[in-house]
């Protein structure tokens, strides 16, 4: 790698392997690359491993680069620093890629307790160890066991299809959540059986009504880092984030300390890229937005101590960001990528059916950031009152929560029109307790949960 006409890193790769669900059957991939030897590239700190973006589903290559720059700004531990590089494979150019650091406990990264790596000098051939699998919880059979289990722990909340591939993880037994735990990668029983039952100590304080566990006595605080809790939650809000609350959503709990959330990552879907209730803009949606997402955040949000800390950190820095954002980091990013991002195109016109407008694609992001500040600042710092719609609609794994401000109408709606294809179901609407339709056309004055009602039409079966 060279830069400036000079080399920074001259080096081995010890293992390459592609990284995406979705934009992984893309012609262009990302990638994660594992160098032989540990390298500071680009400033960014001393590592091995690292991440190769393709950006390959976000027409303006900057929707990750805001975030993690953001997170980064906003004192979010372990939020990845990248840079956008022009990548050759082989002497033949590839496209524009970010380079970011890899999300994982490490001393330039997350600089907690490494008990991953403690499991492995302590259990040589640890990946020749039997597995277990409850169904609730699955790890490794360790003959060894290191002295304590408290730490330190990276999580990811993660879906079905992809927790079934996992080594470790649990599901919790209230909100029915599914974490992977990435590090320690090969968890024994009882590191297991310890993380999982914190998580569920601290979602029963949590879905209480006064905030505390009946069988502990502690209080919802007591489990998490509240600051880091409602940082977390804001960025996944204000970026309206599609797998926010469902996956790529990450967690880690220090050997001496609760849990904390973030790490940022994985907003190629962000900032209005996607339309309906992803793209909406005068709107809170607690991160309920996908199927199989989690409600954590919807009843953290019932908590007053929380949404007062979620007020005061976005006006303490969000609020002032986002200017920030629109005034500079956008035009910063733009002028760095402008003649990459054309050859990017060019490299893969398979991908574009047709060249986007490149300066369309920016004021849509523009435009979005605009509308949601202004929202955002109604609602967190001019404290306006809130009313929610609760959608259930257990055909389609909907149990969401969208807040608008009283006598304000709702700019879209979860799943689509009544007629709709869904699956095997044809969606026929959404309808009040006592049987009305509701289509969101009326202004909410009032907290409501209303029902999706489908069928199966005949002959599929």
């Amino acid at each position: 790698m060279a830069r400036g006409g000079g080399l920074i890193c001259a080096d081995e790769l010890d293992s390459i392997s592609g990284r995406g669900n979705s934009t992984w059957a893309y012609p262009k991939k990302s990638y994660g690359i594992r160098l032989k030897n540990r390298t500071d590239l680009f400033g960014m700190g001393s590592a091995d491993n690292w991440i190769l973006l393709s950006n390959v589903e976000d027409r303006s290559y900057i929707r990750n680069k805001i975030t993690y720059e953001m997170g980064i700004a906003a004192g979010m531990e372990g939020s990845p620093e990248s840079q956008y590089i022009d990548l050759y494979i082989n002497n033949q150019y590839h496209g524009l890629y970010q380079l970011c650091e890899k999300v994982e406990i490490d001393p330039e990264r997350i600089p907690i307790t490494d008990l991953g790596e403690r499991n492995k000098k302590l259990n040589k051939g640890i990946e020749d160890c039997t597995r277990f699998d409850t169904g609730e919880k699955k790890g490794a059979w360790l003959p060894v066991e290191p002295r304590t289990l408290t730490g330190g722990y990276l999580l990811e909340r993660d879906v079905s299809e992809k927790y079934v591939n996992e080594i470790s993880g649990f599901k919790t037994t209230i909100l029915g959540d599914q974490y992977t735990i990435k590090n320690p990668k090969y968890a024994s029983r009882a590191q297991v059986d310890y993380i999982s039952g914190l998580m569920n100590e601290m979602e029963k304080a949590v879905t209480a009504a006064d905030g505390i566990n009946p069988d502990t006595g502690l209080g919802w605080a007591d489990y998490i880092d509240v600051e880091s809790y409602a940082r977390k939650y804001i960025v996944e809000e204000l970026t309206k984030n599609k797998g926010g609350g469902a996956t790529s959503s990450f967690f880690y709990k220090p050997e001496d300390a609760g849990l904390f959330a973030g790490p940022v990552w994985d907003y190629d879907k962000a900032y209005g890229r996607l339309y309906g209730i992803d793209g909406t803009t005068r709107d809170l949606c607690y991160l309920t937005q996908r199927d199989e997402t989690t409600a954590l955040f919807w009843y953290l949000n019932r908590h007053p101590e929380f949404r007062q800390t979620v007020s005061a950190c976005y006006q303490a820095f969000f609020s002032d960001y986002f200017e920030t954002i629109q005034e500079s980091k956008i035009d910063e990013y733009i002028s760095e990528i402008y003649v990459s991002a054309d050859m990017d195109r060019i490299r893969w016109k398979e991908i574009f059916d047709k060249s986007p407008d490149y300066t369309e694609e920016i004021w849509r992001i523009r435009d979005f950031l605009t509308a949601r500040k202004a929202f955002l600042d109604e609602v967190w710092i001019e404290q306006k009152e809130l009313c929610t719609v609760h959608f259930i609609a257990e055909e389609y794994h909907k149990d969401m929560y969208v807040s608008v401000i009283r006598g304000e109408m709702l700019e879209s709606l979860p799943i689509g029109e009544p007629g709709q294809m869904e699956g095997t179901f044809m969606f026929d609407g959404w309808y009040t307790a006592d049987g009305r339709i509701f289509d969101g056309a009326e202004p909410i004055t009032e907290d409501i949960t209303v029902y999706g009602k489908s069928h199966i039409p005949s002959g599929t079966e």
